[in-house]
């Protein structure tokens, strides 16, 4: 039995004319969904990567200077000079290399100085030979994350002792990085899992 309102020819013409006109659209609609989510996918998939890359390139140039740091006051003359002298034991030639070491270190920490909090130099006992402290204006964290470096006599290669080093997080991490950390990680977990299983896969 036909609905009341399809009764009249009228009623019938309109229902035709709405299907042959919405039924194109929702076909090309269910067939085009695949293709548009996976299309959001990939754009989503590449710019994350692009900013991880970007992340990852300007921590490691970051780093580098760290690094450079870290040879600028273990491997320069007056500190290995200071390992031999100590290794020798006599007590007033070592008074003299430590003299001569905290003058160059000294004058090395105010210009690496501040992008750490502090910096100590050991022996291979661990007896502490130098100290530094970073900006005192600012309050130093109860927990630092130190950059543990094993110091070697460049001659010999033996091991002379370590350095320690805590960087403040703006030596490694600029505020523009940490945005860009942040929406990299935002874009990961608004991604369902198919996508970031993907992404790897790429």
């Amino acid at each position: 039995m036909p609905l009341p309102f399809l009764r009249s020819l009228r009623s019938r013409l309109l229902l035709l004319f709405a299907a042959l006109a919405l039924g194109p659209l929702a076909t090309v609609g269910l067939l085009d969904y695949p293709r548009s989510r996976q299309m959001i996918r990939a754009l989503i998939i590449a710019q994350t990567d692009t900013l991880a890359r970007r992340a990852a390139a300007s921590v490691a140039d970051r780093y580098a200077v760290v690094r450079s740091d870290i040879l600028l006051i273990s491997e320069n003359a007056e500190v290995q000079q200071l390992f031999r002298t100590l290794a020798r034991g006599d007590s007033s030639a070592i008074r003299g290399a430590r003299r001569d070491a905290d003058d160059y270190l000294q004058s090395v920490w105010r210009l690496v100085g501040p992008s750490y909090y502090t910096a100590e130099l050991t022996d291979a006992r661990g007896v502490r030979l130098w100290f530094a402290v970073g900006d005192t204006s600012s309050e130093i964290p109860d927990r630092l994350s130190a950059i543990n470096e094993p110091l070697r006599d460049l001659e010999s290669n033996r091991f002379v002792g370590a350095l320690a080093l805590a960087p403040r997080s703006t030596a490694l991490w600029s505020r523009d990085l940490f945005q860009c950390a942040s929406l990299v990680v935002l874009a990961r977990l608004s991604t369902p899992c198919t996508t970031r299983r993907a992404s790897r896969r790429m």
